[in-house]
Order: structure tokens, then C-alpha cells, then sequence
């Protein structure tokens, strides 16, 4: 195929991917391609497909095809959350002890990626992939003004949201060093992202303000997009015609977002309390007459994703049999808070600032993966893999905003159809997640706000995932 007819398929398939993006949605616990998938993750030693871009880019040197690729990944994550949010025993406006589900709970997440191999250059091998990372997307309604409150305008749909998609434009080359025995690739990742952000907080008033109006709902929501530029590296050692071993390191990146912050503060409607308050304070009485207290800004924010280390093995039993080995480390400790800057303060200055934090207090985890291979026939492949992943969210900054709610145990079933030059692959994924429950209240930063949500999480998730490759 000539060189300007690849380029032309390259230029078509980023179009395309732009789109796709916008369609995604879910809160996603799967892997960078479909045969990854089936090995539970387990891929790093093999490498041996389009994702090695993503897994391990000196797989690519071994490639001998350029690889499209189509994927369909069909998601039902199911979490679901029983607040328990009290003040001193006192209810505050949390829909305490029943079982809540986000919005949408099944998704189906179109994604493409291409894998370009060029004429050799002085033995370098390029390539360039395209993948979704990150994509979380979570709508929740726990939240109404207790009773008595008597706010005249109605609160939003959702009093927590997350929505964030992050797409990966990966160009990637790779060098065979030693013959058969060694190589050696690297990637640069190139990101966009796009966050929506939204959280209901209590803010606490004054001690003269008599419950139910001693904390107002305010919803603060942060929208933006923007860019980041990181690297992954890798290398694929032949240690014995059976045995291979890969390790490889993904850099952290930052995602400088640029939008704005919304505000808006809930007010009760109470005249009684008005006068009283106007008589007792400086605070202005309209604070206590219904409607609400609103304001937008631009405004920025860094999204600092975490750097990664990992090394894998796989192992050639026998022609048909391959074995497969991962362990990773995961810096998430890098994702320390979140903070939108709305320019304005709440009237009760004391315990008001102009700034929403979300602290997040991440912790590092350490991931093992392991994966099989049965090479059935020359058209059948069978595949199997299993991995378990520490939850990286501690009790103190856990909200349904980002509903990774225990450790988690993924299993995972797989085969492929070799048709000629096309691969048509299916994997299922199951991942179970350990119940977590909650029981105190977190302040981590000392802002009078909390930072959790007490109560009891849960979640399981099934995958399906469809793709086929055209090798050309």
C-alpha cells in the first residue's frame, strides 16, 4: 500500500475518533484492547498486537503488518450507594438508607485505533495508535432539602457528576537492538481531555441560624478541556525462544483544562428568620427569602494523571499453549486534589472562602495480572486471564463521584477468529468489587467542608468487547 493512501486512512480514522469521543460514557474498568482484555491485562510480555503502543511499545519491532482496528465495547457497570450522612446524629438533607444508582447504567463505547507500520528506517519501526484511557461518566441524585428548609427554587437534576473522557494520540517507534533478542520502543502520548465536575457541598452558616437553616446547599460544577503532552517506554527480552519478558515505564501527566466554574447557593424562604437574622447580625435578611445566590467564572484546572511501572512475562508452554504474567505499580498518589476558583465568597465569611477543593488523597496500588493462551487451530485462539487491583480511594475522599469502591477481582474469557487478513476477537470481563461502608465524616483539609460521604458502596461491572482488525 502506498505510503499517501495510509496517511489518507490515518486522517480518516482521527476524524472518526473525534466523534467517537463524544459518545463515550461510563465509569470504564477496561483494558486498552480486546486481546489485552481476554488476558486480564496480562499483556506486557506478549505485546504482540496494535496495544502494544499502549502496553508495551517495543512489541512493535516484531509486528510484520499495519493493523485497523474497530472495537465496540459494551459496559454495565452497576454501583449503587446507601448514604448515611448525618451531623451529630442530625439529618441534613441526604436521602439516608435507601439504595441509589447513578443515572445510565449500561454503555456502549465505539473506540478505534490504528496501528501504521512504515518501510523499516534504518531498522526503527513506527507506528501510531489511538485509545481511550480514561472515561468516567456518573450522574447521581442523593440529595433534597430537608424538610422545613422550604427553598423556592428547585435544586439540579444531580447533585454529584462526573464526566471525563480522555483520548490518546500515541505515535510510537521501536528498534530491534539485538537480534531476536532484544528491543527497545517509546511513545509520546498526546491527551485531550474533557471534565465535568460537579458537587453538592453544605456550607455552614451561623451559630445564631437555627437547624434546618444552619447549612445551605450549594452546588459548585466545573466544566473545561485542554491538553497534555507524556511519554511511555519499554523493552521486550527474548530470554529463551519460550520465554519473553517485558518492563516498561509510562511518565505522569498533567492536563492543563481551561472552563469555567459555576456556583449556586440554595436559599431557605422563611420571613420570620429573615427579620430575626437582619435584627441579630450585618448579614443581609434576603439571604433567608427563597431563590438563590449565583456566579460564573473562568476559570483552570490541572488533572494529574498517574505515572505507572510494570514488568510481564509470558511463556510458550508448547505451539499451542502460552502462559502470561503482569505486575504493575500505579502512582496515584499523584492525583492529590482538584480545585475550582469561583472568585466569590459565601456571605458567612468566617467559614467562606472563594475556592471549592476536592481533596482526594489517593493511594499508590499494585496490580497483577495473570493471562492463557490456546491456539485451538490456525483460525481458533481461546483466551482467559484474571487480575486484581487495590481500590486507590481511601475511606476519607470517597464520594459516588468516583464510585471505585473496593478492591477489585476481574475475570475475564476470550476468542479469536483468524479469517485470512482479518482477526475478529470477542472478550467478556467480569469485575467484582468489595462492599465498602463508611461510617464518619472527613474535613481533610480544614475548609468546613466534608470530603466523603458515609455510607454503604457496592458495585459489580460486566464488559463485552468486539473488535476486528484488518492486517494489510
Amino acid at each position: 500500500m502506498k505510503l499517501k493512501l495510509k496517511l489518507s486512512i490515518l486522517l480518516f480514522l482521527i476524524i472518526i475518533l473525534s466523534y467517537a469521543g463524544v459518545q463515550a460514557g461510563g465509569l470504564t474498568f477496561y483494558e486498552t484492547g480486546t486481546k489485552a482484555a481476554s488476558l486480564g491485562g496480562a499483556f506486557r510480555g506478549m505485546a504482540d498486537d496494535w496495544s502494544a503502543c499502549f502496553w508495551n511499545p517495543a512489541g512493535i519491532a516484531y509486528l510484520e503488518h499495519s493493523e485497523l482496528n474497530l472495537s465496540a465495547y459494551v459496559t454495565s457497570p452497576r454501583p449503587t450507594y446507601i448514604p448515611e450522612v448525618k451531623f451529630d446524629q442530625y439529618e441534613v438533607g441526604f436521602m439516608n438508607g435507601n439504595k441509589w444508582y447513578p443515572d445510565d447504567r449500561n454503555y456502549l463505547r465505539p473506540n478505534f485505533s490504528a496501528f501504521l507500520k512504515l518501510d523499516k528506517l534504518k531498522g526503527f519501526t513506527p507506528g501510531i495508535a489511538f485509545f481511550v484511557p480514561y472515561d468516567v461518566q456518573y450522574a447521581w441524585k442523593v440529595y433534597e432539602s430537608p424538610p422545613g428548609f422550604n427553598n423556592s427554587v428547585p435544586l439540579p437534576n444531580h447533585d454529584h457528576q462526573t464526566d471525563l473522557i480522555i483520548l490518546d494520540f500515541h505515535p510510537t517507534v521501536a528498534k530491534e537492538v539485538i537480534a531476536d533478542k532484544l528491543s527497545l520502543g517509546a511513545g509520546i502520548s498526546i491527551q485531550y481531555g474533557d471534565l465535568l465536575l460537579r458537587k453538592l457541598n453544605l456550607v455552614p452558616t451561623d451559630s445564631l441560624v437555627p437547624r434546618p437553616y444552619d447549612n445551605f446547599p450549594m452546588d459548585s460544577k466545573f466544566q473545561g478541556d485542554g491538553w497534555g503532552v507524556g511519554f511511555n517506554i519499554g523493552l521486550l527480552l527474548k530470554l529463551t525462544p519460550k520465554v519473553k519478558v517485558g518492563v516498561t515505564l509510562r511518565s505522569p501527566m498533567n492536563i492543563e483544562l481551561s472552563g469555567a466554574s459555576d456556583l449556586q447557593v440554595f436559599l431557605p424562604d422563611n420571613d420570620s428568620l429573615a427579620n430575626y437574622v437582619a435584627e441579630q447580625s450585618d448579614y443581609p435578611d434576603s439571604l433567608f427569602r427563597g431563590g438563590k445566590l449565583k456566579t460564573s467564572t473562568s476559570d483552570e484546572m490541572t488533572l494529574s494523571l498517574p505515572a505507572d511501572f510494570g514488568a510481564g512475562i509470558s511463556y510458550q508452554h508448547s505451539e499451542k499453549l502460552t502462559f502470561t504474567f503482569d505486575l504493575s505499580f500505579v502512582n496515584w498518589s499523584s492525583l492529590d486534589e482538584l480545585e475550582a476558583n469561583f472568585g466569590w465568597k459565601f456571605p458567612f465569611a468566617e467559614n467562606s472562602t472563594s475556592k471549592v477543593t476536592l481533596p482526594l488523597n489517593w493511594e499508590n496500588v499494585t496490580r497483577f495480572s495473570l493471562g492463557c493462551e490456546y491456539q485451538a487451530s490456525e483460525k481458533v485462539a481461546f483466551r482467559g486471564g484474571y487480575y486484581f487491583e487495590p481500590s486507590p480511594i481511601p475511606d476519607k475522599s470517597l464520594t459516588p463521584l468516583f464510585p471505585d469502591v473496593g478492591d477489585k477481582n476481574g475475570i475475564s474469557l476470550g476468542i479469536c477468529l483468524h479469517l485470512s487478513s482479518f482477526d475478529l476477537t470477542y472478550a467478556y470481563q467480569y469485575i467484582g468489587f468489595k462492599e465498602r461502608e463508611i461510617t464518619n465524616l472527613t474535613d481533610i483539609n480544614g475548609d468546613f467542608r466534608f470530603d466523603n460521604l458515609p455510607g454503604i458502596y457496592r458495585m459489580d461491572s460486566h464488559a463485552s468487547y468486539f473488535s476486528l482488525s484488518y492486517h494489510f
